[in-house]
């Protein structure tokens, strides 16, 4: 491409995608990972380039881009929008290491895909120029696309630290020979996304190529100096949360749609009426777009409050905080119950694998039990702070902010 397209293009790219999809959705279940051809769609189309900085030939789009997206795409196939959602989006985080590795990783590369994997059992230890790396990460989603994958560790040493005091814990850029892939991604949904396992044996990574995490996370990381746009030097916890969004609201206006498709025609087995003319069925219906479109709009209120914190410098705390964490659970549960009523009112057809409906349902739970998206986690601090408790979570208790009806 030679002009940068914009989010208005790319996303009638998407949209045009989303047949496509749909047609290679049992394919891509099958292959447990997203087919070659579909990455190489996303490619063409400019979905790998989306946060990649623009002095590495990527478009630097506003936040919020990658979710647009993607919840067009999951129209088609929940695993191949969270492909574009959340594996796609890591040229982002890349630009939030030192200006060595970002270099290394994009220079030459706008479209370069990047995995990550965070929970497992692993170690570094100081070396001359850097870490030995040893350990197993879950999770890895998208790892076989990926040419590099990022994953973190505790820095451990023969010092002795104090009661409660843990080791640094780094972040590390890996080249995809440095770690082997693990065939051990067999899951009930989002089954296409490749989140297998990855292991690494006594790998030596370069400083240049590491990161403490708390410079990662923290809101001016290393690399954000190099860019212009606001997205590489946000807080990365609130921000990294909203990505989980597009896939789950795509996947559920999908769901719907494909269940008003097979509905309109449907008939029942045994005598023949007409299944859309049923009144519970008319009210059931009625509810689930309800509850999708109150979603839709709880998600899409967040993302806009995300992008305006960022441009104007603010950080995501107190009130705010809370209640972006009890919105976006809230929206996961919405749409979680909005689908698993359609599926219901199939009945044994809503329960087969092929089914499009099904299948929607299955990732959107997938995605729901994301840490970020489970409401327990965000409910019970939201609760503490609703009756004047401490949440023991200084970005909500350092603030002036109360609690008002």
């Amino acid at each position: 491409m030679t002009d940068a397209p914009t989010l208005d293009q790319l996303l009638t790219k998407a949209r045009e995608l989303v047949p496509v999809l749909k047609d290679r959705a049992v394919e891509t279940e099958t292959l447990r990972r997203i087919p070659d051809v579909t990455m190489a769609d996303f490619r063409y189309a400019g979905f790998c380039r989306l946060y990649t900085p623009k002095r590495f030939g990527g478009l630097e789009l506003e936040w919020g881009a990658h979710c647009a997206v993607a919840e067009e795409v999951a129209r088609g196939c929940g695993s191949s929008a969270w492909m574009v959602a959340v594996v796609l989006s890591h040229s982002w985080m890349v630009a939030r290491f030192g200006e060595a590795a970002q270099h290394a990783v994009l220079h030459g590369n706008p479209d370069a895909v990047i995995a990550s994997a965070f929970a497992g059992k692993s170690e570094m230890t100081r070396v001359d120029g850097g870490y030995q790396l040893s350990g197993t990460w879950a999770f890895a989603s998208g790892i076989h696309h990926a040419s590099w994958t990022i994953v973190g560790a505790p820095v451990v040493t023969d010092e002795k630290l104090p009661p409660g005091v843990r080791p640094p814990y780094r972040m590390a850029l890996l080249k995809a020979d440095q770690y082997d892939i693990l065939d051990d991604w067999h899951a009930a949904g989002l089954k296409g996304t490749g989140s297998s396992s990855l292991k690494v044996l006594d790998q030596f990574v370069p400083d240049d190529l590491t990161i403490l995490s708390d410079d990662m996370t923290g809101a001016a990381p290393s690399g954000a100096a190099l860019h212009e746009s606001y997205i590489y030097g946000v807080e990365f916890v609130p921000y990294l949360e909203s990505s989980f969004v597009g896939p789950l609201i795509g996947a559920a206006k999908g769901a719907l749609a494909d269940y008003l498709d097979i509905t309109k025609e449907r008939q029942g087995r045994e005598f023949g009426e007409k299944v859309a003319e049923q009144e519970g069925v008319q009210v059931r219906v009625a509810e689930s777009v309800m509850d999708i479109k109150v979603a839709d709009r709880l998600i899409k209120h967040v993302l806009q409050g995300l992008h305006e914190d960022g441009v104007a410098g603010r950080a995501v705390a107190g009130e705010r905080w809370v209640m972006q964490r009890m919105t976006l659970t809230y929206a996961a549960r919405l749409c979680v119950g909005a689908v698993d009523r359609l599926v219901s009112m199939m009945g044994a057809t809503g329960q087969i694998g092929n089914n499009p409906v099904q299948r929607h349902y299955r990732d959107i739970k997938a995605i729901a039990a994301h840490t970020s998206l489970i409401w327990d986690r965000a409910a019970v601090p939201a609760g503490k702070w609703v009756l004047g408790l401490p949440t023991d979570d200084p970005a909500v208790d350092g603030s002036q902010d109360r609690f008002q009806i």
